[in-house]
């Protein structure tokens, strides 16, 4: 119990420090920082998206739909996440990100 709440600690130490690294626009950081969140729970939908948003930031268009499709299979169903996301702008006219957003309308 003890190691799972110190993991736990260390999880929502990376996934801050990744938000802030977001928002300050340091998509490099923020891909080493999420890429070990992802490591730490592969079943997060938060972790993933975020990743995502990295990878956007990054011009690195598959990866990040990629990883939305994770996101997707870990639980992530709000379309609006994903839709109204600027880091996501890049990625709005692939079809593949299109399916992701259709996908999660139709299953509302």
């Amino acid at each position: 119990m003890l190691a799972r709440r110190v993991l736990n600690g260390f999880l929502v130490g990376l996934y801050e420090t990744a938000e802030q690294m977001l928002y300050e626009k340091s998509y490099d950081r923020a891909l080493q920082t999420l890429i070990v969140a992802s490591e730490v729970r592969p079943d997060s939908q938060g972790v993933f998206l975020e990743l995502a948003r990295a990878y956007a930031g990054h011009k690195e268009k598959q990866k990040a739909i990629d990883s939305l499709k994770r996101a997707v299979a870990n639980g992530l169903t709000d379309p609006t996440a994903i839709e109204n996301q600027a880091d996501f702008a890049s990625l709005s006219a692939e079809p593949e990100f299109k399916a992701i957003v259709t996908d999660l309308k139709t299953k509302r």
